[in-house]
């Protein structure tokens, strides 16, 4: 069989990173291999090299221009920092939408909170209907939502449903409760929680965020008109925003922030979130002359730092 990547040991990683100009100057040799064996495996901490430059031409072509291994492991320190501040985030929004729905089912008349639910399910194609109830199925032994499940299987009354939904199962409601009452803002809505969706699942499955700032690759992501007008009544220069924005996670990570700062007004929230950030500047702060010569990771940085101000 052939494989893409042979498999390395961790001092043939060491020598491969060498080999492509990766310096072991501010993090040595022996902490690297302390590190590959008991931190981080080589995949995850080597896919932040995608946001250094490589040498074109001459005899050190194809390395790394200015790249020392601490500064992979700052970054994926950073990162997690990252994951650990967005993803409270993505939790104070799947509840304040949880609370949007059950809040208008409870005030409107035509609503009996049952049929909603029927409704919701009967307008599945077979395949999803049957994947819903097999989850359902599955879980009706958890220990935390198994006794809801088996008491309301055959009935299940909107509340249950947003108390044992996943945030995939959310977001189809969302959009499902928006045609059903014809709700504009809901539309618009739904669109940033799906967004708000693919950083909660990268956040929580401790899935890199930063290492794709630099792909600048065509996606089918556009950002919302109301986060595009929110983000230019703030002082960020149109040319920044247009630079950053040209990337899939940035507007990702822009619409999250969006998205909190109109759906989530719990005072203790909003605190608690304010001093996550304040950390995660901090861990920036503390090497931030690793980066004074890549321009990527400095604009990245500072665009989010702007945004972070402007908004919270």
């Amino acid at each position: 069989m052939n494989y893409l990547k042979p498999k390395l040991t961790v001092d043939e990683q060491i020598k491969h990173m060498q080999s492509r100009g990766i310096r072991f100057n501010l993090c040595s040799e022996k902490e690297a291999v302390d590190y590959l064996f008991s931190k981080e495996n080589y995949f995850q901490v080597a896919a932040y090299r995608k946001l250094f430059a490589v040498r074109l031409g001459g005899d050190r072509s194809g390395e790394y221009a200015d790249l020392d291994f601490a500064y992979l492991i700052d970054l994926s320190h950073i990162d997690k920092v990252l994951s650990r501040t967005v993803l409270p985030m993505t939790l104070d929004i799947e509840n304040a939408a949880k609370m949007k729905i059950a809040s208008q089912i409870s005030e409107n008349p035509d609503e009996d909170g049952y049929s909603i639910v029927t409704d919701f399910i009967g307008q599945m194609n077979e395949t999803a209907q049957k994947g819903f109830r097999r989850v359902l199925k599955t879980r009706k032994h958890d220990e935390y939502c198994g006794a809801l499940i088996k008491k309301y299987y055959d009935n299940m009354p909107i509340w249950v449903l947003l108390e044992i939904g996943s945030f995939g199962t959310l977001v189809d409601l969302y959009r499902f409760c928006a045609q059903r009452w014809n709700d504009q803002q809901m539309k618009d809505e739904h669109y940033r929680l799906k967004q708000v969706k693919a950083i909660r699942n990268s956040s929580a499955h401790s899935s890199c965020i930063i290492n794709g700032f630099g792909n600048l690759e065509p996606t089918s992501i556009r950002l919302n008109p109301q986060v595009g007008k929110a983000l230019a009544d703030t002082n960020i220069g149109a040319k920044a925003r247009k630079a950053r924005l040209r990337n899939a996670r940035m507007q990702q990570l822009v619409t999250l922030l969006y998205t909190y700062k109109e759906f989530v007004d719990d005072e203790v929230a909003l605190r608690e979130t304010t001093k996550n950030i304040d950390l995660f500047f901090d861990e920036i702060n503390k090497k931030v002359s690793y980066y004074k010569g890549n321009s990527l990771i400095k604009s990245s940085f500072d665009f989010l730092n702007r945004l972070f101000d402007n908004w919270f």
